[in-house]
């Protein structure tokens, strides 16, 4: 075999291996069907976003063209940045509790028990519970500078019994 013919065996072989990392890491990547496994990863990512004052990676769960308790993605998103900012460095913990799910392939919905709670050195106080009802789709997402795409299930709706009352912001911070 002589000298250019393995160079070009080695491109070609490069050309080829490069090809198939980009079609397996920026391809089409589906969602799974919607499962009480899925509706727990949106639960405990929700958790952890809210814990660590992450207005962005609660975002993440949230559908751009939401109703999220009669309000729009970025309503929602100024209300989430001012509660961050307003709770600043408290120890409130939230707790999901009792996950429901209604399964689906495209659109799906779940609930869940709701407390909003402090510990105290003395106590722990419980500052809110409620019942929270959360529909969820499938939604595409791009990712890798739009290159690919990415299924994930987001939330479109929600709502609480008893009914939340959400703040108005009148402008974002």
């Amino acid at each position: 075999m002589q000298r250019s013919s393995k160079k070009l065996l080695i491109v070609a072989l490069l050309v080829m291996v490069v090809g198939v990392t980009a079609w397996v890491f920026l391809g089409n990547h589906p969602a799974g069907p919607f499962n009480q496994d899925v509706a727990q990863h949106i639960v405990d990512t929700g958790v952890a976003a809210f814990q660590s004052r992450d207005v962005d990676g609660v975002m993440q769960l949230i559908s751009p063209e939401t109703d999220f308790f009669q309000r729009g993605a970025d309503q929602m998103k100024n209300i989430l940045r001012q509660t961050m900012d307003e709770l600043g460095a408290t120890n409130l913990k939230v707790i999901c509790t009792n996950v429901q799910v209604q399964p689906g392939d495209q659109h799906g919905s779940f609930s869940t028990e709701v407390a909003v709670t402090e510990n105290t050195a003395k106590s722990k106080i419980v500052y809110y519970k409620f019942h929270i009802n959360l529909h969820v789709a499938r939604q595409k997402t791009p990712f890798f500078y739009g290159l690919g795409t990415r299924e994930s299930w987001q939330i479109t709706s929600a709502s609480a019994e008893p009914a939340m009352e959400m703040p108005t912001v009148e402008h974002e911070l």
